[in-house]
Protein backbone atom coordinates (compact mmCIF):
# COMPACT_ATOMS: atom_id res chain seq x y z
CA UNK A 1 0.00 0.00 0.00
CA UNK A 2 2.72 2.84 0.96
CA UNK A 3 4.62 1.78 -2.18
CA UNK A 4 1.52 2.71 -4.62
CA UNK A 5 0.63 5.61 -2.58
CA UNK A 6 4.35 6.73 -2.99
CA UNK A 7 4.06 5.55 -6.39
CA UNK A 8 1.21 7.97 -7.08
CA UNK A 9 2.61 11.41 -4.95
CA UNK A 10 5.44 10.83 -7.09
CA UNK A 11 3.40 10.63 -10.71
CA UNK A 12 1.08 12.99 -9.49
CA UNK A 13 4.36 15.76 -8.85
CA UNK A 14 5.16 15.21 -12.26
CA UNK A 15 1.38 16.27 -13.17
CA UNK A 16 0.48 12.81 -14.26
CA UNK A 17 -2.51 11.66 -13.09
CA UNK A 18 -2.63 8.55 -11.20
CA UNK A 19 -5.02 6.68 -8.93
CA UNK A 20 -4.40 3.70 -6.53
CA UNK A 21 -6.68 0.32 -6.64
CA UNK A 22 -7.59 -2.45 -4.16
CA UNK A 23 -7.13 -6.12 -6.74
CA UNK A 24 -7.26 -9.16 -5.92
CA UNK A 25 -4.90 -10.87 -8.40
CA UNK A 26 -5.02 -14.37 -10.22
CA UNK A 27 -1.60 -16.10 -10.02
CA UNK A 28 -3.07 -19.28 -9.78
CA UNK A 29 -2.21 -19.56 -5.90
CA UNK A 30 -2.95 -17.42 -2.68
CA UNK A 31 -2.51 -14.00 -2.85
CA UNK A 32 -3.03 -11.56 -0.72
CA UNK A 33 -5.21 -8.20 -1.56
CA UNK A 34 -2.60 -5.99 -4.21
CA UNK A 35 -2.30 -2.46 -4.21
CA UNK A 36 -1.77 -1.60 -7.74
CA UNK A 37 -1.22 1.96 -9.49
CA UNK A 38 -3.06 3.20 -12.62
CA UNK A 39 -1.77 6.23 -14.35
CA UNK A 40 -3.21 8.21 -16.92
CA UNK A 41 -2.05 9.17 -20.56
CA UNK A 42 -3.70 11.03 -23.05
CA UNK A 43 -5.12 9.71 -25.98
CA UNK A 44 -4.80 5.93 -24.63
CA UNK A 45 -6.09 5.80 -21.32
CA UNK A 46 -5.45 4.23 -17.74
CA UNK A 47 -1.93 1.91 -17.42
CA UNK A 48 -1.65 -0.10 -14.96
CA UNK A 49 1.67 -0.52 -12.37
CA UNK A 50 2.75 -3.02 -10.27
CA UNK A 51 4.86 -0.41 -8.20
CA UNK A 52 5.68 -3.58 -5.59
CA UNK A 53 8.05 -5.10 -8.36
CA UNK A 54 8.33 -1.31 -10.30
CA UNK A 55 6.88 -2.91 -13.28
CA UNK A 56 5.14 -0.62 -15.88
CA UNK A 57 2.86 -1.36 -18.39
CA UNK A 58 1.38 -4.11 -16.22
CA UNK A 59 -1.14 -7.31 -17.74
CA UNK A 60 -4.22 -6.34 -16.91
CA UNK A 61 -6.16 -9.45 -17.30
CA UNK A 62 -5.36 -11.12 -13.87
CA UNK A 63 -6.82 -8.60 -11.69
CA UNK A 64 -9.95 -7.97 -10.17
CA UNK A 65 -10.51 -4.16 -8.96
CA UNK A 66 -12.20 -4.34 -5.67
CA UNK A 67 -11.97 -0.37 -5.50
CA UNK A 68 -10.13 2.21 -6.70
CA UNK A 69 -9.43 4.41 -4.18
CA UNK A 70 -10.23 8.16 -3.61
CA UNK A 71 -7.29 10.20 -3.03
CA UNK A 72 -8.64 10.54 0.80
CA UNK A 73 -7.80 7.32 1.27
CA UNK A 74 -4.02 7.38 1.26
CA UNK A 75 -4.64 10.05 4.31
CA UNK A 76 -5.58 7.67 6.72
CA UNK A 77 -4.23 4.47 5.85
CA UNK A 78 -2.83 3.94 9.28
CA UNK A 79 -5.51 4.71 11.39
CA UNK A 80 -8.07 2.85 13.09
CA UNK A 81 -5.83 -0.44 13.12
CA UNK A 82 -7.00 -3.62 15.19
CA UNK A 83 -3.33 -3.14 16.46
CA UNK A 84 -1.51 -0.05 16.20
CA UNK A 85 1.57 -1.49 14.26
CA UNK A 86 -0.37 -3.56 11.79
CA UNK A 87 0.23 -2.73 8.14
CA UNK A 88 -0.78 -3.34 4.40
CA UNK A 89 -4.69 -2.64 4.82
CA UNK A 90 -6.93 0.03 4.51
CA UNK A 91 -9.17 0.64 7.64
CA UNK A 92 -12.41 -0.52 5.81
CA UNK A 93 -11.67 -3.73 5.51
CA UNK A 94 -11.16 -4.81 8.81
CA UNK A 95 -14.25 -5.75 11.07
CA UNK A 96 -13.99 -6.41 14.78
CA UNK A 97 -17.37 -6.91 16.83
CA UNK A 98 -19.15 -9.74 18.51
CA UNK A 99 -20.12 -11.29 15.69
CA UNK A 100 -17.12 -10.82 12.90
CA UNK A 101 -13.53 -11.62 13.71
CA UNK A 102 -11.10 -10.44 11.01
CA UNK A 103 -8.65 -13.18 9.54
CA UNK A 104 -5.30 -12.21 9.65
CA UNK A 105 -2.26 -14.00 9.71
CA UNK A 106 -0.01 -11.84 11.89
CA UNK A 107 0.35 -8.12 12.08
CA UNK A 108 3.34 -8.27 9.28
CA UNK A 109 1.61 -10.12 6.60
CA UNK A 110 -2.09 -8.93 6.90
CA UNK A 111 -5.14 -10.89 5.40
CA UNK A 112 -4.97 -13.21 2.93
CA UNK A 113 -6.92 -14.95 0.40
CA UNK A 114 -7.55 -17.64 -2.33
CA UNK A 115 -7.62 -16.67 -5.99
CA UNK A 116 -8.02 -19.19 -8.57
CA UNK A 117 -9.05 -19.83 -12.41
CA UNK A 118 -12.08 -21.77 -11.13
CA UNK A 119 -13.84 -21.78 -14.65
CA UNK A 120 -14.73 -19.53 -17.71
CA UNK A 121 -17.86 -18.43 -19.43
CA UNK A 122 -18.62 -17.00 -22.72
CA UNK A 123 -21.52 -14.44 -22.13
CA UNK A 124 -22.58 -11.20 -24.21
CA UNK A 125 -21.39 -7.83 -23.08
CA UNK A 126 -24.62 -6.50 -22.05
CA UNK A 127 -24.90 -9.66 -19.60
CA UNK A 128 -21.28 -9.28 -18.60
CA UNK A 129 -21.02 -5.66 -17.89
CA UNK A 130 -24.64 -6.13 -15.75
CA UNK A 131 -22.69 -8.59 -13.94
CA UNK A 132 -20.14 -6.74 -13.01
CA UNK A 133 -22.22 -4.13 -12.00
CA UNK A 134 -24.77 -6.07 -9.85
CA UNK A 135 -21.43 -7.81 -8.15
CA UNK A 136 -20.33 -4.33 -6.89
CA UNK A 137 -23.23 -2.74 -6.09
CA UNK A 138 -24.11 -5.63 -4.13
CA UNK A 139 -20.80 -5.98 -2.30
CA UNK A 140 -21.10 -2.31 -1.81
CA UNK A 141 -24.24 -2.51 0.23
CA UNK A 142 -22.81 -6.16 1.90
CA UNK A 143 -19.65 -3.56 3.07
CA UNK A 144 -22.16 -1.20 4.14
CA UNK A 145 -24.52 -3.37 6.54
CA UNK A 146 -22.17 -5.94 7.34
CA UNK A 147 -21.40 -5.38 11.36
CA UNK A 148 -24.04 -3.18 11.85
CA UNK A 149 -25.97 -3.12 14.52
CA UNK A 150 -29.62 -4.13 13.19
CA UNK A 151 -33.10 -4.80 14.23
CA UNK A 152 -34.57 -8.04 13.95
CA UNK A 153 -36.36 -7.26 11.24
CA UNK A 154 -33.30 -5.95 9.26
CA UNK A 155 -31.35 -8.37 10.40
CA UNK A 156 -33.58 -10.93 8.41
CA UNK A 157 -33.38 -8.85 5.26
CA UNK A 158 -28.95 -8.74 5.38
CA UNK A 159 -29.60 -12.94 6.28
CA UNK A 160 -31.68 -13.20 3.12
CA UNK A 161 -29.25 -11.33 0.93
CA UNK A 162 -25.84 -12.69 1.85
CA UNK A 163 -27.52 -16.23 1.24
CA UNK A 164 -28.90 -15.00 -2.06
CA UNK A 165 -25.18 -13.66 -2.75
CA UNK A 166 -24.01 -17.35 -1.90
CA UNK A 167 -26.37 -19.18 -3.62
CA UNK A 168 -25.76 -16.82 -6.70
CA UNK A 169 -21.30 -17.58 -6.41
CA UNK A 170 -22.65 -21.14 -5.73
CA UNK A 171 -24.93 -21.61 -9.35
CA UNK A 172 -21.96 -19.42 -10.63
CA UNK A 173 -19.29 -21.69 -9.34
CA UNK A 174 -20.89 -25.09 -10.44
CA UNK A 175 -22.89 -24.66 -13.19
CA UNK A 176 -21.04 -21.72 -15.18
CA UNK A 177 -24.96 -19.94 -14.87
CA UNK A 178 -24.75 -16.45 -15.57
CA UNK A 179 -27.85 -15.59 -15.58
CA UNK A 180 -28.75 -17.72 -12.02
CA UNK A 181 -25.89 -15.33 -10.70
CA UNK A 182 -28.04 -12.50 -11.79
CA UNK A 183 -30.74 -13.64 -10.52
CA UNK A 184 -29.66 -13.99 -7.11
CA UNK A 185 -27.69 -10.91 -7.10
CA UNK A 186 -30.62 -8.80 -8.16
CA UNK A 187 -32.69 -10.74 -5.36
CA UNK A 188 -29.52 -9.71 -3.11
CA UNK A 189 -29.83 -6.17 -3.70
CA UNK A 190 -33.29 -6.14 -3.06
CA UNK A 191 -33.27 -7.52 0.28
CA UNK A 192 -30.10 -5.08 0.70
CA UNK A 193 -32.87 -2.20 -0.38
CA UNK A 194 -34.99 -3.19 2.23
CA UNK A 195 -33.20 -2.44 5.66
CA UNK A 196 -34.54 0.75 6.87
CA UNK A 197 -32.34 2.92 8.44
Amino acid sequence: MGRSHLACALLRSNNIPSRVLLVNNDQGFWTQMHYMVEYYCPNYGWVLIDSTMGKTPYETNKQIINRICYPSDEDDTKKDYIIPFMKGEEQWLWLDNENIYPYYIDCDEGSKSQMFSENQITTNSFTADYAFFITQSVFHQYRKYLGENLNEQNLLHLDNAIDNQKKGINEFKENQDINEYIYHMDKAYDEYKQIEH
